[in-house]
């Protein structure tokens, strides 16, 4: 099968452009013809793609004059130049599917409108509730989660009455009306199916008007060497925290919850973002914080290898984080927010604790409990290394994958 994978980047930006290029060489190791398209940010994963000149420019909108911003201020709606090069790839490479990712605000549907033109099949993962939701975060104001969802059942309008995006009422207002551009041109209804990686953005899909044959679970998966990583029973007495610093990702509430607790309990925090001034300011006083930065490679391996456990205390709509599946593969245990689809990863009790988001003194209990009991915490990682083997391998992912290809592209019957 030639299957294009599309995606705002071809490069290391974020979650999506990982899993993007993880499924293309995934799907190049099982036979299939693998393509991409993306703006043109680099470094590209591969430094010399054979078809990089049909990729459009990328915007870096914050480097803009006001004059080049109203020139520039319809392509999020709509770009007619990525839609064009698209058209133009798509005659030379003639493939059987594409498997669009995130297009939101930089490629935008055009790039649908291209395949609906050259009568291509389009699936696309849904990688976050930015179909749903106007500001992409679930969260009022960027402070507090949208547990309401009220623009997913309702108006979009009320993105704009709580100026959903950064709290502001103009940021509110412009992802708000290119969330009404979309739904008026209806172009995304002419995707074939949606893989959802969690039964929480399925439903979230649902309730937004999305047809349930169109709707496909499909977790996601880890690279097949994380599985050769033994289960390590030992550590260093530390748990972790691995993300982005940002607000949703929840580390002020982690660090609150450290403070709580004795001054022998010791958290790692691996990872940058806007939020880590403040975070290390929060942590003046605990000496048992200790922020290491961005790590990859031998240096993350190690942290996940000598923690305790790992903490995702995330107060927004977290959908399917990779990172509770790598802390498995290396039999660490995950404390984790109820939210999103992260209790359908945690089996509370079994391979983890969940803890209600923003509970400092719920999050404090669940990391004392493991501090306490190394057995504890050694007995649900292995737990969590077996549901891991189940669920979360490459193999799994790609048979169920290529089940909804084949349903989208040829009708054939789909039983995942």
């Amino acid at each position: 099968m030639r299957i294009l994978m599309i995606n705002n980047y071809f490069s290391n930006t974020g979650g999506a452009d990982v899993y993007t290029y993880a499924v293309g060489k995934l799907l190049r190791e099982n036979g299939h013809e693998v393509f991409f398209f993306a703006t043109d940010e680099k470094p590209y994963f591969e430094e010399n793609y054979e078809y990089s000149n049909y990729f459009p420019r990328n915007i870096n909108y914050k480097s803009l004059s006001k004059l080049e911003l109203i020139k520039h201020n319809f392509r999020p709606f709509y770009n007619f130049e990525a839609e064009s090069k698209l058209n133009n790839y798509l005659k030379l490479i003639k493939p059987d599917i594409v498997h669009c990712n995130c297009i939101f605000f930089n490629l935008s549907p055009s790039v649908l409108n291209a395949c609906y033109k050259n009568n291509i099949p389009v699936v696309m993962t849904l990688h976050g509730p930015q179909l749903m939701c106007p500001s992409v975060k679930m969260m009022y104001k960027s402070e507090a989660y949208c547990s309401d969802k009220l623009c997913i059942s309702g108006n979009p309008i009320h993105c704009i009455a709580n100026r959903c995006l950064d709290n502001s009422l103009i940021k509110s207002i412009g992802i708000t009306s290119e969330f009404v551009f979309r739904k008026i041109h209806g172009l995304y209804n002419r995707i074939s199916g949606f893989i959802c990686p969690s039964n929480a953005i399925l439903e979230l899909a649902r309730m937004s008007g999305i047809s349930e044959d169109k709707l496909f679970l499909v977790n996601n998966f880890v690279d097949k060497s994380l599985f050769n990583n033994e289960v390590h029973s030992q550590n260093e007495g530390y748990f972790l925290f691995v993300g982005r610093l940002s607000r949703e990702k929840g580390a002020h509430y982690l660090v609150k919850a450290m403070s709580k607790l004795p001054k022998d309990v010791k958290l790692h925090i691996v990872g940058t973002g806007q939020e880590e001034d403040n975070l290390k300011a929060q942590s003046l006083n605990l000496p048992n914080v200790e922020f290491l930065g961005f790590k990859s490679g031998n240096e993350l391996q190690n942290e996940y290898k000598n923690c305790i456990a790992t903490v995702i205390p995330c107060d927004w709509f977290e959908n399917f984080p990779t990172t509770i599946i790598e802390s498995f593969t290396y039999g660490k245990p995950v404390i984790g927010s109820r939210i999103g689809g992260i209790p359908e990863m945690i089996d509370d009790g079994i391979n983890g604790i969940t803890f209600e988001p923003r509970n400092i003194d719920e999050l404090a209990q669940a990391i004392y409990k493991f501090h306490i009991n190394n057995e504890l915490a050694c007995k649900m990682g292995e737990n969590g290394r077996l549901k891991a083997e189940k669920h979360y391998t490459p193999d799994t992912y790609y048979s169920k994958l290529i089940q909804v290809y084949n349903n989208c592209t040829f009708g054939e019957c789909v039983n995942l």
